[in-house]
């Protein structure tokens, strides 16, 4: 997220497709947007291999659509985000994925081929950190450095605990006796 007035595209007049477009292409940005589509094609697939190697299909299939389902807020909070604030840029998404991961590397896994994948994902998630650390030092604000933390505790913790959670499983429930 890049925290600037979006040239005269905040006028009542503009579109909201004019805007979403200065939004996702980073208002011309052609950096921006090589650091933030690469990092947000990382992530999304670092998550996506560690949701591939699930441990049943119905318990994969669970964890596919409550992913799927945060991927898409995400998208949306960020969209919403830059409509108000008059900000540009996908990083809120990536930063969202990151935090997911990031959690994910807590949890002991048995079901992966951990040399390979683990490997992939520190890689992926050291690159995040000196991405934001870049932003931190470039920015004029500090509020976009404050959103990246944010979007990676406040979107991406919480997105990997209901992705993985058994409250909404039919599956682990235990059955009555009908006697």
């Amino acid at each position: 997220m890049v925290l600037e007035q979006m040239g005269d595209t905040t006028s009542s007049g503009d579109s909201i497709i004019n805007r979403l477009i200065i939004i996702l292409s980073y208002d011309g940005s052609t950096e921006d947007m090589i650091i933030n589509y690469t990092l947000l094609s990382l992530n999304f697939g670092v998550a996506a291999s560690l949701l591939l190697l699930s441990e049943t299909t119905q318990t994969s299939l669970r964890k596919w659509l409550h992913a799927l389902a945060s991927f898409l807020f995400f998208v949306l909070f960020q969209i919403v985000l830059c409509l108000e604030v008059h900000c540009v840029g996908i990083s809120i998404i990536w930063c969202a994925i990151m935090g997911w991961i990031l959690m994910d590397r807590r949890t002991p896994r048995v079901d992966i081929p951990i040399v390979v994948l683990s490997s992939q994902r520190d890689i992926v998630l050291g690159m995040d950190i000196v991405v934001i650390c870049y932003y931190a030092l470039v920015s004029d604000s500090i509020i976009t450095t404050v959103a990246h933390i944010l979007a990676i505790v406040v979107l991406g913790v919480p997105s990997y605990i209901w992705t993985n959670s058994e409250v909404f499983s039919n599956s682990r429930r235990p059955s009555l006796p009908l006697e």
